[in-house]
């Protein structure tokens, strides 16, 4: 296991609670589709933490496609909150403009 896969398996957690930034959550998901030991660990903590309720609760469960789910939950998630800063960007550019021009309307007054 290498320094990277540590820094990864700590953020299961947060990544099972979506407390992962943008960024932090774009290289998370990057770096499972290519680890299989992250993977797995990340099975591990999934059905110890969410797994075992369902499990309890007589209701049918699938790890695989639960895991798989949440991946595209995040995945969605990414993608949503990307939308949103580049909205957020645009407004931001857009009220610049205004203001500049509203500057450069009162400097000619």
């Amino acid at each position: 296991m290498n320094r990277k896969c540590l820094r990864y398996r700590d953020e299961i957690p947060a990544y099972l609670e979506d407390r992962l930034t943008e960024s932090d959550l774009e290289d998370f998901l990057l770096h499972l589709q290519h680890c299989e030991a992250c993977s797995e660990e990340l099975s591990t903590q999934y059905l110890m933490s969410r797994g075992l309720r369902i499990l309890e609760s007589d209701l049918p469960f699938d790890l695989n496609t639960e895991l798989k789910e949440l991946r595209e939950r995040r995945s969605r998630q990414l993608r949503s909150r990307r939308t949103q800063s580049l909205a957020a960007l645009i407004l931001e550019i857009g009220a610049l403009i205004a203001f500049v021009l509203e500057v450069a309307l009162l400097i000619r007054l």
